[in-house]
């Protein structure tokens, strides 16, 4: 870096992706006075255009409509956003810290440096304070959480508030299809702002083809927009598109050694659950409280967002229903999804110029994790005054007791039935000293001169938590590192 120095003009920097690691290493250089252009696949909300539209987001807003294929037995849907904002626009909001017995095992293997572990409550701390972070949620509504809670107290388990990035929250129960209020703190409105207002310089509708490379220095990227192709030449590089296209652009640019090789997920099954008694599940919000009693196994439970439309897309593959059976559920229903850290990891590969082919490898041992996820749920719904419900298994019928869950899961093939979907991936270039290890400490990409990473896929491992908290932790730290080698 030393050539850099003494140079008179800004060096000019380019970050590749708007979400959680884009938009923090895009304020962070800004603010230092970098000549930072910000480049994004999607486009920016428009607010006016989606708001009386639930389906439109899901189309314009998430990558190929909202769900990409996930090869592996059985088949795993992935959803991430492709928006100005990345993820941010379209998740929960929730903003936890990095479990610190997932923080210690990363400091034992030396997959983090001891810097990077001792700088957690700083930058933590101003995280939270720059997103709002808060646990003081809404009074009125959100009855399906508060069933939630009393069931976990009466079994005395552990179920607490959820840390969340949100401002004086309207209840819309729309946080997977864009706040349009401005209620959740985005990247949108918080960091990019930030970014913009130190001089960044914002380019959407732009998707990166690959890297232009010499050697082992990136001498520019080859950009696709409005139909036209472009070259832009830089100085150093961020990737920051995630832990699906980050790794799929590397490739694409003949980048292939420890790129794409581990990738982790976080599996997520899904419950509408029927009550007896009203619950008026839309009138509340996401993720309110989170069941945690079994979070050292890799499981955890909370309510979702529940709109018809999402009612629908819950049952559909699983049982008929009337249309007075569904104008039932808005007043007695509810959905709930259980989170899995699974163990298995899987691959991410370009097909051709543009195709994304992503393989993931489920061990016996997940699906056994799944199988005890869906008895404690089931447990704590019947447990909370549950009529029936409908279980994240294809062509099931909706269930009345525990009596009933054991024979339907009695030798049924889960490799055949389960539904799995997923929105967290990560560590498909971790970081560390390991021979297959992608990024060193200091989230540059290993074997080359000015290429850097700051998104999930720089994760050393599955962190069983909502990853968009650690990785903004962790592109502070890169921010940092790169600010102070540079001056």
């Amino acid at each position: 870096m030393e050539k850099y120095l003494n140079q008179t003009k800004k060096i000019k920097i380019l970050v590749i992706g708007s979400g959680a690691g884009g938009a923090v290493i895009s304020s962070k250089l800004a603010e230092a006075n970098f000549d930072v252009n910000i480049y994004e696949e999607g486009s920016a909300v428009n607010k006016v255009e989606i708001e009386k539209s639930l389906v439109k987001p899901l189309s314009k807003y998430y990558r190929y409509g909202g769900v990409l294929p996930v090869f592996a037995k059985p088949i795993i849907g992935f959803a991430e956003g492709r928006v100005f904002g990345g993820t941010t626009e379209i998740n929960g909001g929730l903003l936890w810290r990095t479990p610190k017995r997932i923080l210690d095992s990363w400091r034992l293997e030396n997959s983090i440096s001891s810097e990077f572990y001792d700088n957690y409550d700083g930058i933590f701390s101003s995280i939270e304070k720059r997103l709002a972070v808060n646990k003081v949620n809404p009074i009125v509504g959100n009855k399906d959480s508060i069933m939630l809670q009393n069931s976990a107290n009466k079994f005395n388990w552990k179920i607490v508030e959820v840390p969340r990035a949100v401002i004086n929250c309207k209840q819309d129960n729309r946080c997977a299809s864009v706040c349009i209020k401005g209620s959740k703190q985005s990247m949108a409105l918080t960091y990019l702002r930030d970014a913009e207002n130190a001089g960044a310089k914002v380019f959407t509708n732009s998707k990166i083809i690959k890297l232009i490379m010499d050697g082992t220095t990136c001498k520019g990227v080859l950009i696709k927009r409005n139909e036209q192709y472009e070259k832009i030449y830089l100085d150093f590089v961020f990737l920051s598109a995630g832990a699906i296209q980050t790794p799929i652009i590397l490739r694409r640019s003949g980048i292939k050694k420890n790129i794409g090789n581990n990738l982790a997920l976080h599996l997520n099954l899904r419950f509408l659950v029927v009550f007896n008694e009203d619950v008026n599940a839309s009138k509340g919000t996401i993720f309110t409280h989170q069941l945690q009693e079994f979070e050292d196994k890799g499981i955890l439970l909370m309510a979702t967002n529940f709109r018809q439309q999402w009612v629908y897309s819950a049952i559909e593959s699983r049982y008929p229903v009337t249309s007075e059976e569904i104008q039932n559920f808005d007043r007695k229903g509810a959905l709930f999804t259980a989170q899995i850290r699974p163990k298995g990891i899987g691959k991410v590969r370009s097909l051709g110029s543009l195709a994304t082919f992503v393989t993931y490898n489920i061990l016996d041992k997940d699906i056994e994790l799944a199988l005890e996820a869906i008895n404690i749920s089931c447990k704590l719904f019947f447990n909370s005054g549950a009529r029936y419900i409908y279980l994240p298994i294809s062509g099931s019928k909706p269930i009345h007791s525990m009596v009933e869950l054991s024979e339907v899961l009695e030798n049924l093939d889960l490799r055949r039935k389960l539904e799995l979907l997923a929105v967290h991936a990560m560590a498909s270039c971790p970081m560390g000293v390991k021979a297959d290890s992608a990024v060193d400490h200091m989230g540059k990409l290993k074997g080359y001169d000015n290429i850097y990473l700051a998104d999930a896929s720089v994760l050393p491992s599955n962190i069983g938590e909502s990853p968009q908290g650690t990785i903004m932790y962790f592109s502070h730290f890169i921010a940092k590192k790169f600010i102070e080698n540079l001056r």
